[in-house]
């Protein structure tokens, strides 16, 4: 009997990216149980086939995972744990989410300023003012110091 694993492993070789096969105890391969279990019942020699299945343990060359898109919310938390300004420039890089960008800048702000940062959830960011209007003291204060004669 040959070595099915040889087999599977020669088919893998020459076919990297399948990633399972089944192999009949007469040597033949299929990609499917299906046409597998066919052959093993149907074979014209009237042989009893076993099936043996084989999965490709090798990934295939030049091939590398998709990378996983995380959510906007996770990303923020991811933000939220880093501990440097450039980790976290270079982490938001290219990144268009309004609340991701706030998030990014309250934690570079924590950072230099060793303070704890604004928290960002959804559409808001808790810090107080935010929005840029102008905060200065325009002398008034409600008192009239002047006139208290």
């Amino acid at each position: 009997m040959k070595d099915l694993q040889k087999i599977a492993n020669d088919f893998f070789a020459a076919n990297p990216d399948v990633e399972k096969v089944y192999v009949t105890t007469d040597g033949f391969v299929f990609l499917t149980q299906n046409a597998a279990h066919l052959h093993k019942t149907t074979n014209a020699n009237q042989k009893k086939l076993e099936v043996k299945v084989f999965e490709n343990n090798a990934p295939a060359k030049g091939k590398e995972p998709k990378p996983v898109k995380l959510t906007a919310e996770q990303r923020i938390e991811k933000i939220k744990a880093m501990t440097s300004v450039e980790e976290i420039d270079a982490f938001i890089k290219g990144d268009k989410a309004k609340t991701v960008l706030a998030a990014a800048e309250a934690k570079k702000a924590e950072l230099l300023s060793g303070s704890k940062a604004p928290e960002v959830r959804g559409d808001e960011v808790n810090a107080g003012n935010l929005t840029g209007a102008d905060d200065t003291d325009t002398g008034s204060d409600n008192t009239d110091t002047q006139n208290d004669k």
